[in-house]
């Protein structure tokens, strides 16, 4: 192997492992919208049941 292989297999290497982080943090950005909406009506529910006479 000459210096010329070495440099193109860690390039390539680096170029995966980019592409890795930006799957895994597309992850948590794609979840955060998901869940806020379901994370905001459940405290609604939870509001407005202690608020009722019920509890």
């Amino acid at each position: 192997m000459n210096k010329h292989s070495k440099q193109l297999i860690t390039s390539n290497i680096e170029l995966f492992l980019n592409y890795c982080e930006r799957f895994y943090d597309r992850q948590f950005i794609t979840r955060e919208h998901i869940n806020k909406g379901i994370l905001e009506k459940f405290e609604e529910k939870l509001n407005s049941y202690f608020t009722s006479e019920k509890p």
